[in-house]
């Protein structure tokens, strides 16, 4: 059963929690404790390599949630229940998210066969003649999977799956190397899930019951930019994503996958987004001016596809402290924002936002 693989990193994973009796919205640092962890140590490294990766794809899936710091891990109730006995949700893949598409072919071929080639340990093993037909299906003219291993054997070139997976990625343009990721997401969640609808978008948290279709392929994505401020603005940011999750797939800073380059994070995130929240303060706008720390780096990326497709629209500015003069960064000169200062009011503007949000421009 392929899925053996998949639950023994979960309940790995898990573990720590159950040894701490950990509740919803308890946690612990979980890379340190599976650093300590003697079984671990003595993994080889892909191996060790496997359960970073999947702490992200926990966290993804919603069963496990990383504080402020990034490397304190709270569980959530869908967590919680897992360890309970609640093993009938899926687990989805979200390949996006932990292969590097930025790599070049031979090391973007290994990450994507760690995750899914190798029987005996991947965590989201398909058969051979499934991973071919998914990657195949992007080239003109492909052969059969038999057609062509028999060919490889004929012109003594190696029939290992890392092998001709790279032979394969290096025939694509590297620009739809994200799509082999989302089809083979998709794919194999129908088959680790067959009875669980799974979305074209492996983005977010995108899947539902079968029979459950209003959340189906009409969700956005919005990415939220903000400066990490008080505890009481992060809190705030916190939760308006949560507000607009049951709505779009939200995605932030704090979902940057383990081993992930933060700066590539971000680029594909914010140029994936349909939207992209701003939330502005002082501090905001004197880090994007200066091009500081994270902001500055984010409005580097903004002010490029602002300057190239003039697409100032996908940028919503809401300002959460000062005035619009003192909140407005430069490269958002002109444009019409939303005042969510007043907590009293909030409500009201969310209401507006998702409608906003929802308006295809």
């Amino acid at each position: 059963m392929a899925e053996k693989n998949l639950y023994k990193y979960v309940d790995y994973i898990f573990s720590f929690y159950e040894k701490m009796d950990c509740g919803v919205n308890e946690g612990l640092y979980l890379q340190r404790s599976i650093n300590a962890d003697k079984y671990h140590h003595k993994a080889s490294v892909e191996n060790r390599n496997i359960v970073d990766r999947m702490t992200f794809i926990l966290c993804v899936n919603d069963f496990i949630k990383p504080d402020t710091d990034y490397y304190f891990f709270r569980l959530t109730e869908k967590g919680y229940q897992y360890i309970h006995g609640a093993k009938d949700v899926p687990i989805l893949p979200y390949l996006r998210y932990v292969v590097d598409v930025q790599h070049e072919a031979k090391q973007f071929a290994h990450d994507l066969w760690l995750m899914v080639g190798d029987e005996e340990h991947s965590p989201f093993y398909i058969n051979e003649p499934l991973l071919y037909n998914v990657i195949a299906s992007f080239l003109p003219n492909a052969k059969s999977h038999p057609e062509f291993i028999r060919e490889r054997k004929q012109q003594y070139l190696s029939i290992h799956s890392l092998s001709w997976i790279e032979s394969l990625l290096e025939q694509i343009s590297q620009e739809y190397w994200p799509n082999v990721l989302d089809n083979l997401s998709k794919t194999i969640g129908h088959e680790y899930f067959p009875d669980w609808y799974v979305s074209d978008e492996f983005v977010g948290k995108t899947h539902v019951k079968s029979e459950q279709t209003e959340t189906k392929d009409n969700k956005k994505q919005i990415f939220i930019s903000y400066n990490h401020e008080d505890d009481a603005f992060n809190n705030w940011v916190k939760q308006l994503a949560h507000d607009l999750e049951p709505h779009f797939n939200v995605i932030m800073d704090t979902r940057c996958p383990l081993g992930k380059q933060w700066t590539v994070f971000m680029e594909e995130a914010i140029k994936m987004s349909d939207k992209v929240l701003l939330i502005l303060t002082p501090d905001y706008k004197l880090k994007a001016d200066d091009r500081n720390a994270g902001v500055g780096y984010e409005s580097n990326i903004i002010t490029a596809e602002i300057w190239h497709k003039g697409d100032k629209i996908k940028y919503i500015p809401i300002v959460r402290k000062g005035s619009f003069d003192e909140a407005y960064p430069t490269f958002l000169a002109g444009a019409n924002g939303l005042d969510m200062r007043d907590n009293d009011c909030y409500q009201e503007n969310l209401n507006r936002l998702i409608e906003e949000l929802r308006i295809i421009n």
